[in-house]
């Protein structure tokens, strides 16, 4: 029996769209740049929005 594993919504997204990690990784270092806070209270909105 083949059981079919979906992948997970990670790779969906990198495979739809290959620069989605490298426009993250541009966008915290933009908000460092402006001294937002990476390190508190901030982040959990940060991560917890949409792509």
């Amino acid at each position: 029996m083949n059981a079919s594993v979906e992948p997970s919504q990670w790779v969906q997204i990198t495979r739809d769209d290959p620069d989605h990690s490298h426009r993250d990784a541009q966008r915290f270092r933009d908000m460092a740049a402006a001294g937002d806070d990476l390190a508190g209270g901030f982040m959990v909105t940060v991560l917890s929005r949409p792509g």
